[in-house]
């Protein structure tokens, strides 16, 4: 039932972004709950509602604890339940981890290999330097690249940069897919393209 994702973009303090892309239009629902000590009450999850008949869904989470740790599932009609884990961004002084990387447009097995060993990193986010796909018209290699970077952006927030593949010299299509799959926020004119992130300190 899921095409892609989910994945997590949009850190923010408080909160963060969960998209995923359904196979068919449909509702989809997200839970949320911290983590807790063992033996500790478990508190009611967070949960967001997005009930549009479409296929790709951004659900904003608010009211996240700065610094904790939390698991998610994402749920629906036709669906079954998929979700992760990721840290909330934390307050300004608190130590974090990140993973940087790029230019993933070519050599499947290869990427597929960088993406395991950033899974393992258990980073907060993971920053891609652009060259996502080797051209951003084509839908197919979009769907490539969120198979094989499924287990690392279901449990980091995403944090992009487009590409000159992506753009294909301002061919419409690719700018397009490329903000398609990327949420942003903020108060440029085109959020997606132009953006700045304050993380932690």
């Amino acid at each position: 039932g899921l095409r892609k994702g989910p994945w997590l973009m949009a850190p923010r303090l408080g909160g963060i972004t969960v998209m995923v892309e359904r196979e068919r239009p449909g509702p989809v629902s997200v839970r949320v709950w911290e983590a807790v000590p063992a033996g500790a009450p478990q508190p009611g999850p967070i949960v967001v509602n997005d009930a549009a008949a479409t296929g790709l869904h951004e659900l904003r989470v608010s009211g996240l604890t700065p610094g904790a740790r939390y698991r998610y599932e994402v749920t629906g009609p036709g669906l079954a339940p998929a979700g992760g884990a990721f840290n909330a961004m934390p307050e300004a002084f608190a130590p974090f981890r990140f993973v940087l990387y790029g230019d993933s447009r070519g050599g499947h097995a290869a990427h597929a290999a960088v993406m395991r060993a950033v899974a393992r990193e258990g980073a907060d986010f993971v920053v891609h330097t652009g060259d996502l796909v080797g051209d951003g018209r084509v839908e197919a290699q979009w769907q490539r690249f969120f198979d094989i970077e499924r287990d690392a952006l279901r449990n980091a927030a995403w944090v992009r940069v487009v590409g000159n593949h992506e753009l294909q010299g301002a061919a419409p299509g690719g700018v397009a897919n490329f903000r398609r799959y990327v949420h942003g926020e903020g108060d440029s004119p085109r959020p997606e393209l132009d953006y700045t992130l304050h993380y932690g300190n």
